[in-house]
């Protein structure tokens, strides 16, 4: 899991049992339409469920979103800021490899958070040796997260099925009770498989020199 932070990081903010209820607004379709557009034309192409997405998370919602590897989830928070996200408030951290979590989740508790790609530490190697503590980490996270009012988003590649089998209820529970589902239905074609490979731009790139010095 790779952890990113969303847009402006406040100064303030407040703690207690009602804090991470979403400050939900109404988003009028022009300005839904506009914000879509905005994203399509920084290279996003965006589903039925991507747009309804986009509405929750204009309207205020921490957002869950799950489906197949390569379909864009990752992307999708990387864009739906209006400005490019590298411009903002940015750090991203391998929240298994940090070895000052506490302190981390104090600095950015004033902030929007994504936890990128939960799950794939359970997928072999070293995450599967190191899952116990893993596990931990993640509990720890949500935990810290449910204290704060700004918002979690989380990608997967797992369903919720999926999520409970490797972790457990309570955890996915803390998963749900932070964000609004949605999910991009498994089938869904891989918006990388269109993608060159860096061998072929290179081919291309010999080829269209070789022209050009003919």
């Amino acid at each position: 899991v790779e952890v990113f932070l969303m847009g402006y990081c406040g100064m303030r903010g407040s703690i207690g049992t009602d804090s991470v209820k979403p400050r939900v607004k109404t988003v009028a379709p022009d300005e839904l339409g506009s914000h879509a557009r905005a994203m399509k034309a920084r290279g996003y192409a965006h589903s039925v469920v991507s747009l309804k997405a986009l509405e929750a998370y204009m309207q205020g919602y921490g957002i869950l979103l799950s489906g197949p590897v390569g379909t864009g989830k990752t992307l999708f928070f990387k864009l739906v800021e209006r400005e490019p996200i590298a411009e903002l408030p940015f750090s991203s951290v391998a929240l298994w490899k940090y070895d000052r979590l506490d302190e981390w989740l104090q600095e950015h508790r004033y902030c929007d958070i994504v936890l990128d790609d939960v799950g794939a530490d359970k997928s072999g190697g070293d995450g599967a040796r190191n899952f116990g503590q893993r596990y931990e980490t993640l509990q720890i996270v949500l935990d810290a997260r449910l204290k704060t009012d700004y918002r979690t988003h989380i990608t997967t590649n797992m369903g919720s099925e999926a999520l409970i089998s490797t972790y457990d209820y309570r955890l996915v529970d803390r998963i749900y009770e932070l964000t609004k589902p949605f999910v991009i239905p498994p089938g869904t074609v891989s918006l990388r498989a269109a993608r060159p490979s860096t061998a072929a731009i290179r081919l291309m790139h010999k080829r269209r020199e070789d022209c050009i010095n003919a």
